[in-house]
């Protein structure tokens, strides 16, 4: 049973990373549109770029924990915790910076 828990965690992660790719993606074309109703867009192309770069890295760490998983390989759960934790933190910094950059820049005090 906890076997069948974890899988069903595990495609589930993967599922939503490959939503949020998409939508990311999507919202990366939106900044770039260059629209005139979405004039600040243009200054976040290569900020939001970053983002999902890093959410296909997640994809991919899922797909390959999903792989070892499936082949009961061993895997050092202490480095792989200390790599999550990191590149959650690095995700996590990337979000708070680009939402402070958009709501500066809609309150009418640009990008700082």
């Amino acid at each position: 049973m906890n076997r069948v828990f974890n899988l069903i965690l595990v495609v589930s992660g993967i599922l939503m990373m490959a939503y949020s790719s998409y939508i990311s993606i999507k919202i990366h074309k939106i900044f770039s549109s260059g629209k005139h109703w979405f004039s600040f867009g243009g200054k976040f192309k290569r900020t939001w770029s970053i983002l999902p770069v890093f959410i296909l890295f997640f994809l991919a760490m899922y797909c390959l924990y999903l792989f070892h998983y499936q082949q009961n390989a061993s895997v050092n759960y202490e480095v792989l915790s200390s790599i999550i934790l990191f590149f959650g933190a690095l995700f996590v910094l990337t979000i708070v910076y680009v939402n402070y950059k958009v709501f500066s820049i809609m309150q009418g005090r640009g990008a700082q």
